[in-house]
C-alpha cells in the first residue's frame, strides 16, 4: 500500500491537510488571470490561501513547482527585490498581465495593478 503525501497548510480559518493534486489545483485557480505582473510562492501563500506565518519548505516548493509547470503563463525570471519579502528567487512574470482584468471580486478597479515595478511615474505635482 503506498502512502500519499499530505501537505499542512495554515490558514488564517483552519487547517487543512492537502495532497499533492490537491494543493496544485488549489494554486493553479489562485494562478488564473492573476491581474499583477510579477508573482512569487510568497504572495500565493499569503495573499492566495490567506496564509499564516511562514509556509512549510515542502508547500514553497509545490508552488515553485507549479508556477514553472505553467511556461505558458509564468516565466521564471530569478530573483527579483520586493518591499515585503526582500530578495525573492525564483520571481514570475505573468505572460498574460496585458489581458488580465483588473477588477476585484466586486468588480472595483485595482489602480495598483496598473503599475510596473522599477518604472517612473509622473506625479499629480509634476515631479516623477
Amino acid at each position: 500500500m503506498e502512502l500519499t503525501k499530505k501537505y499542512l497548510l495554515r490558514l488564517e480559518e483552519e487547517n487543512l491537510t492537502l495532497t499533492k493534486e490537491e494543493l496544485v489545483e488549489r494554486i493553479k485557480a489562485i494562478l488564473k488571470d492573476h491581474p499583477s505582473e510579477h508573482m512569487n510562492a510568497y504572495r500565493v501563500w499569503y495573499e492566495g490561501f490567506e496564509g499564516c506565518g511562514m509556509p512549510g519548505t515542502d508547500v514553497y516548493d509545490v508552488i515553485v513547482e507549479t508556477f514553472r509547470s505553467m511556461p505558458e503563463d509564468w516565466k521564471d525570471i530569478g530573483p527579483m527585490r520586493w518591499e515585503k519579502y526582500g530578495v525573492i528567487d525564483p520571481s514570475f512574470l505573468n505572460l498574460h498581465y496585458a489581458e488580465a482584468a483588473k477588477n476585484d471580486p466586486k468588480g472595483n478597479f485595482m489602480l495598483q495593478h496598473t503599475f510596473h515595478l522599477g518604472k517612473h511615474y509622473l506625479g499629480p505635482d509634476g515631479k516623477v
